[in-house]
């Protein structure tokens, strides 16, 4: 075979070997790629559930202060006016707060007090269906639960361990589980780590 306008001759054979070879490796070429992205998307699978896990750990750790921030922020539109707000926060009159600044810690109020229903809504389910349970660590969930993270009087791993007779690795275990369960009550679908 002959390139035009050049005068080289290849031979056939030679020119389908090369060929063969270029169709080769651009094959594999994209069939590495395909499992590189398919690596991907388990490793962002993998991380959102993970995530899941740290955002359910994350809220049962804070709970009590979501507790607080309810129970202590009582402001309202119509509980304050401009002039108590100003005394209550040790604001100087001539300082400015704007509405915009006011209505942003109402919404926190009431975002926190929404997620913190929504908490509690599943907790409660979760705790009936661990002391409903039969089995002896099953039940254990929800103590693990309550002892590290929903009482006001927050023990540690080795206090839970003490208290409820078992092995660090058991409570740590436990709390593992526990917190995957939550994470499906709290997330629904979005909780699974689905392979």
């Amino acid at each position: 075979m002959s390139e035009k306008g050049k005068g080289i001759e290849v031979d056939p054979t030679l020119y389908n070997i090369i060929q063969n070879c270029v169709t080769a490796g651009v094959n594999e070429g994209v069939r590495k790629a395909l499992v590189e992205i398919e690596k991907e998307k388990e490793e962002k699978k993998k991380h959102k559930a993970d995530m899941r896990f740290r955002n359910t750990e994350l809220l049962l750790h804070n709970y009590t202060n979501f507790m607080q921030h309810t129970e202590k922020s009582i402001y309202t539109e119509t509980q304050l006016s401009k002039e108590e707000l100003f005394d209550e926060l040790d604001l100087d009159m001539d300082e400015e707060i704007t509405k915009t600044q006011i209505n942003s810690i109402i919404k926190s109020k009431n975002k926190t007090n929404i997620i913190l229903k929504h908490i509690n809504t599943f907790i409660e389910y979760y705790r009936y269906k661990c002391e409903s349970s039969g089995r002896e660590d099953i039940q254990r969930r929800i103590q693990v639960i309550e002892l590290l993270y929903l009482n006001e009087d927050k023990k540690t791993q080795e206090e839970v361990s003490e208290i409820l007779n078992c092995s660090d690795r058991t409570i740590r275990n436990t709390k593992n589980i526990a917190i995957k369960e939550l994470s499906i009550l709290f997330f629904g679908i979005d909780g699974l780590k689905i392979k």
